[in-house]
């Protein structure tokens, strides 16, 4: 299983200058054994070209890896972008939170996967 600590995947396109995207996750307190997507960001020059999606399955792979069935993600509930990409993923809605961000208090949409066959199943949600 995972610990505790934070853990992060970078993509890099042409040599280590050139940062693609970054992805940040951990196990999530609020859902029982859920590996959570903290922080998912792409390059907006590159955005529109699956980045964000390989980046969500190779969290779905370690995640499962490491004994988690589920995978979650959290995100402000005004970033459409993220919700059509995660619903597109086969994320479904979890529940609303009020959540910190730059310190102020704003509402945040969970949406979870469920990896019970594993990520690459055919039967797995994460299409």
């Amino acid at each position: 299983m995972c610990s505790s600590d934070k853990k992060k995947l970078e993509i890099r396109l042409a040599g280590p200058e050139k940062l693609g995207g970054i992805v940040g996750f951990k196990p999530y307190q609020r859902i029982e054994n859920c590996i959570y997507v903290y922080s998912l960001y792409i390059e907006k020059h590159l955005r529109g070209q699956g980045i964000g999606t390989a980046l969500v399955k190779k969290v779905a792979e370690v995640g499962w890896a490491e004994g988690y069935p589920r995978m979650g993600v959290c995100f402000v509930d005004a970033n459409d972008n993220a919700r059509r990409l995660y619903a597109k993923l086969g994320a479904e809605h979890c529940m609303y939170i009020e959540d910190g961000f730059a310190g102020d208090p704003v509402k945040s949409e969970v949406m979870v996967w469920d990896l019970l066959d594993g990520p690459m199943s055919k039967n797995n949600c994460l299409k």
